[in-house]
């Protein structure tokens, strides 16, 4: 098979984002969402995101069962399917060093929004509500932050076809000295303590730089919930900054993403 039909770490990564805003399809009238794509929950977020000027984050499940993932190395998202465990557990090993192109399955996902007065966390709840609904658990929950509303974990389907309990990468504690760090930097570490505690590795995917490395720190982190520590950063840059926490499910990781969804809201 050609080179180019592989990828490597960083490719991952962007193939990730991509996959993220470019396969999905999503359209939303005044009370209705409509997405389809590999990550149908991320995707409705993005349109609450546009509807409020917000920022609501969000964390991939690990996706781990055949049937829940596909091949997009030759495609875009609809991609392959994979036909049992096995096949995925030899689609993933490394060719050279170079992964196939292995994103989540996905859906299609139509959520009626609430009657009344706009409400972001009333409309969160009904992406969400909808969501675990149609898995048969509660695959996601939602999670109040000190400004941010994040959508995180709380499920994943196992190798077995069983719905089981997973842990958030972002909920690991983490410590790190204080010493001059601009954001990025911070983002950094984060990533570095999460994949020296979680299990499996975090790397930055997509990222703010530009707006990341404008702003500075002096403190450090002693203990403190990934997440917390994430969100500080976001909201020091007084823009609206937003992250995506994808799982490859290729390589076996997390990539995080953080972007610039619209102009300043926090004041």
């Amino acid at each position: 098979m050609p080179n180019q039909a592989f990828f490597d770490r960083r490719q991952v990564a962007i193939a990730l984002a991509l996959n993220f805003g470019v396969f999905g399809r999503a359209s939303a009238a005044s009370s209705v969402i409509n997405v389809s794509g590999g990550r149908p929950v991320a995707e409705a977020i993005d349109k609450l995101e546009e509807k409020y000027s917000l920022a609501i984050t969000y964390e991939d499940p690990p996706y781990l069962r055949f049937n829940e993932i596909v091949d997009a190395t030759d495609a875009d998202w609809p991609g392959a399917a994979i036909p049992d465990q096995a096949t995925l557990e030899r689609l993933a090993q490394p060719h050279g060093g170079i992964y196939r192109r292995l994103v989540p399955r996905g859906s299609r996902l139509t959520v009626s929004l609430p009657d009344g007065p706009a409400d972001r966390e009333a409309d969160l709840q009904a992406i969400i509500g909808a969501y675990n609904s149609s898995r048969g658990g509660e695959v996601f929950a939602i999670v109040h932050g000190e400004v941010m509303l994040h959508v995180v974990p709380r499920s994943t389907f196992g190798a077995s076809g069983a719905l089981r309990s997973v842990a958030s990468a972002l909920d690991t504690a983490i410590s790190f000295e204080p010493k001059r760090r601009n954001g990025a930097e911070v983002v950094e570490e984060i990533c570095a303590q999460i994949s020296g505690a979680f299990g499996r590795n975090v790397f930055q995917g997509a990222t703010a730089a530009n707006i990341l490395e404008q702003v500075n720190f002096t403190g450090g982190a002693s203990g403190e919930m990934a997440r917390s520590v994430l969100e500080k950063v976001i909201v020091k840059t007084g823009r609206r900054l937003s992250w995506r926490l994808f799982f490859s499910p290729g390589d076996n990781q997390y990539y995080l993403n953080t972007y610039n969804a619209a102009p300043r809201i926090f004041r």
